[in-house]
């Protein structure tokens, strides 16, 4: 596995690949990929299609349970696009 880590320099970035990693030597980044947010919302809604609902506070319950996460805020925000999603279905629906 190849990864690149950016180095600021001054006016320029510096690009320094690291290669053969394992995935515990990989840098923490503190962030959370919107594609890793998406895909879950997704798989979940595509399981349990009738357990979500446009709440986000239920959903966000729900969500609790479902995912093995110790980030809250990722699981914040699997809740937030299962009801964005949700809410899109409702509006298709009601325009049809």
């Amino acid at each position: 596995m190849t990864i690149a880590k950016a180095e600021s320099r001054n006016s320029y970035l510096r690009f320094t690949v690291l290669e053969n990693l394992s995935p515990g030597d990989m840098p923490s980044l503190g962030r959370i990929k919107t594609g890793l947010v998406k895909r879950i919302s997704r798989s979940l809604l595509e399981k349990y299609p009738n357990l979500f609902t446009a709440d986000y506070e239920k959903n966000k319950q729900l969500v609790n349970r479902m995912v093995m996460s110790d980030s809250k805020k990722l699981k914040d925000q699997i809740a937030g696009y299962v009801t964005h999603l949700v809410r899109l279905q409702s509006q298709k629906t009601s325009r049809e």
